[in-house]
């Protein structure tokens, strides 16, 4: 190989070194920029209950109810009242709603009486739509209110949506003596559930 070819050689592997080497080690311009208060916000399920008391107005807690009925006897036809309001209150529909009878208090002549749960399943319960007359839950006795939640047919459809609810009661044709003269005070849990 002669001098020129070895130059021209060497000068295009020189070359190409130098052009290997220069793609392999430019800088790199970059930034950061840091994104701060980054807030999430979990829904919340809320409703509102009050008195069909005139003046009543919502609580986010409880109310105290007008519901109170008289002269109950055994195979009687249901005796219905107005007794409370739910609304709900949340961005959240639609909403299933349950009910659950939390206490009981059984007095006769102002005297605590006990009430067995075979009497408690002689006393049924049932909430209807007070606008509609529609059933809200199946007939249902004292017994299952106090053992189990009860969900209703309708839900909560959109916030601020009110439904005025009723409730409906009757002994069965077996209800014996023991509710002769019965008062019956209870406390009824409402929840809401995302379905």
């Amino acid at each position: 190989m002669n001098t020129k070819s070895r130059i021209i050689i060497a000068s295009i592997t020189i070359l190409t070194s130098l052009g290997i080497s220069a793609g392999y080690s430019y800088a790199t311009f970059f930034d950061n920029v840091t994104v701060n208060t980054n807030i999430i916000r979990a829904g919340s399920v809320d409703i509102q209950v009050k008195s069909t008391a005139i003046g009543a107005s919502y609580d986010t807690a409880s109310a105290t109810s007008v519901y109170d009925v008289t002269g109950l006897y055994p195979g009687n036809a249901p005796i219905e009242a107005p007794a409370f309001w739910i609304k709900n209150s949340s961005n959240i529909n639609p909403l299933t709603v349950t009910g659950q009878i939390a206490s009981v208090a059984a007095t006769r002549n102002s005297a605590p009486v006990s009430i067995s749960d075979a009497q408690k399943s002689e006393m049924m319960i049932q909430l209807y739509d007070v606008d509609t007359l529609a059933n809200e839950s199946t007939p249902s006795s004292l017994l299952t209110w106090v053992q189990n939640p009860v969900t209703l047919t309708s839900t909560l459809t959109t916030n601020g949506q009110e439904k005025q609810y009723g409730i409906r009661t009757y002994l069965t044709t077996n209800a014996d003596n023991e509710w002769n003269g019965v008062v019956l005070n209870f406390t009824l849990d409402m929840h809401a559930i995302m379905p």
